[in-house]
């Protein structure tokens, strides 16, 4: 059974935790045990949010420094609070042009998520464009088919998960 540790963090209204239970349904489809923890700052638009997801036969769902897989950043201002918990020959995808990643760890992908989602009119679905550019990397987890028949089990509106499932596609493009 493999075993993966991802951190999501960006700020309130980025769509953090919903990412978190994407992820989550996916890792659901494939049969994997998992388990998560959310962290969230001010309870307002605007704070600090940030998700655990262990997949695999884990006991507790916090990732300590140093242990992290994965990181996906959905706001560049989040990094230098969750850096450090990323393993030294991590994987950090950032939405952004640049990372400001001094000295860091980790291999760092970037893609200009907020960006593309005005761009194609999708103000509300940086969280799914990074996804769906980290899902095209071969060392993510999870395919962007794997999220996208995770995303169809998740409850929505048709429109919202049309929506969804064009920003995910769309990030995976650019991942390519």
């Amino acid at each position: 059974m493999r075993k993966v540790k991802i951190i999501i963090a960006g700020v309130g209204g980025q769509g953090v935790v919903f990412l978190s239970r994407l992820l989550a349904e996916a890792a659901v489809q494939a049969g994997e045990p998992l388990i998560s923890y959310e962290s969230h700052g001010m309870a307002m638009r605007g704070g600090s949010v940030s998700c655990h997801l262990k997949i695999g036969g884990f006991q507790s769902p916090l990732i300590a420094a140093g242990e992290a897989d994965v990181l996906l950043l959905l706001a560049t201002e989040e990094l230098p609070h969750v850096q450090h918990l990323l393993k030294d020959d991590g994987r950090l995808f950032v939405n952004g042009e640049e990372a400001g990643k001094d000295g860091g760890k980790g291999q760092i992908s970037l893609v200009p998520a907020s960006a593309m989602a005005l761009e194609h009119n999708l103000p509300r679905a940086v969280n799914l464009i990074v996804a769906g550019f980290a899902a095209a990397h071969s060392d993510f987890p999870y395919s962007v088919d794997q999220l996208r028949a995770a995303l169809e089990k998740m409850p929505a509106k048709e429109t919202i998960r049309a929506a969804n499932i064009a920003a995910l596609e769309l990030g995976c493009q650019v991942g390519l």
